[in-house]
């Protein structure tokens, strides 16, 4: 506990609130500096940290067909090997599928395929990339605030891997999401 009596403190960052608590700490917090208010995804093992870290910063590169469908890496702080570490990415995300469809459990056939397509084309632009996001479910697709139509960013690549990586682990899925097969 620091001052603020939040874990994981930083004089960087004022704590809002949290999110998530559970494997992944995650909070509502505000830059010091820009007044900005991001997600902080506190992530505790550093494989799982470097992982996300390489996924966000490479799909998010200007020149990267997913950086449109991809939430940006704003900040890393990656304290010593006894700590957390930490990933500041941007909150422009209204809500995730899974909450919007539990409040409008019946969409539009308009909205389903506007929906679709949209959720379609990221997961291309992934693919396109050679990466697969490993764990993709509702939770995992939010929506960009202030765009219509659906705009749609994908999170959470602690589980992705490349089409090149051989030593991938297929056990990092969420059980009820995953494909038969698997």
């Amino acid at each position: 506990m620091d001052s603020e009596g939040v874990p994981y403190a930083h004089p960087s960052y004022a704590h809002l609130g949290w999110v998530v608590d559970g494997k992944f700490n995650i909070a509502r917090v505000e830059l010091r500096a820009t007044r900005k208010i991001v997600i902080l995804k506190i992530i505790k093992d550093q494989s799982d940290f470097h992982r996300e870290r390489t996924f966000l910063a490479t799909l998010g590169e200007a020149s990267s067909s997913a950086a449109g469908y991809v939430v940006e890496l704003k900040y890393v702080l990656e304290p010593s090997n006894f700590e957390p570490r930490f990933g500041l990415v941007e909150e422009a995300l209204g809500e995730n599928l899974w909450n919007y469809l539990r409040r409008r459990p019946s969409l539009v056939e308009q909205e389903r395929r506007t929906l679709a397509l949209n959720v379609v084309n990221a997961i291309i632009a992934l693919h396109s990339m050679r990466v697969v996001h490993g764990d993709l479910k509702p939770h995992q697709i939010c929506f960009v605030l202030n765009q219509p139509g659906f705009s749609v960013k994908l999170v959470d690549f602690d589980s992705a891997f490349s089409f090149d990586d051989k030593s991938h682990r297929i056990d990092r899925y969420t059980l009820l999401y995953a494909a038969p097969e698997v």
